[in-house]
């Protein structure tokens, strides 16, 4: 594991935290997942305030994908979420993992309403 990856939310088999310890490895899997420039992988980076991303690992320390809001709308308590694998999930670790990380971006941002969701796999 990461010595500065920190674990903020967990399920049964994934572990979510410290994104700044991944910021690498998950630009390279925007830009692979979504076949975009390297400034457009920016632009993504930027619309995802630092407080509301968060990287994915399975508990073995394996690097997973990332997860993360954009287009905050705190005024009517909305956004959107960017969940990005480099790893097929099943239906069911795909949705508890959203699930744990909606029901923290509802009790910490306040964040109720979800948009759009964008859930791209490798």
């Amino acid at each position: 594991m990461r010595k500065d990856f920190i674990s903020k939310l967990e399920t049964k088999k994934y572990l979510i935290g410290s994104f700044d310890a991944y910021q690498d490895v998950s630009k390279k899997l925007i830009q692979k997942n979504s076949n975009l420039s390297d400034e457009e992988t920016e632009t993504i980076f930027k619309s995802m305030p630092t407080t509301s991303r968060a990287a994915i690992t399975n508990k073995e320390d394996k690097y997973i994908g990332y997860i993360g809001l954009f287009n905050i709308d705190a005024k009517n308590n909305s956004s959107s979420i960017r969940f990005e694998t480099n790893t097929n999930l099943s239906n069911k670790d795909r949705d508890e993992i959203l699930d744990v990380f909606k029901k923290y971006i509802s009790e910490s941002l306040n964040i109720t309403n979800i948009k759009e969701l964008i859930y791209i796999k490798r």
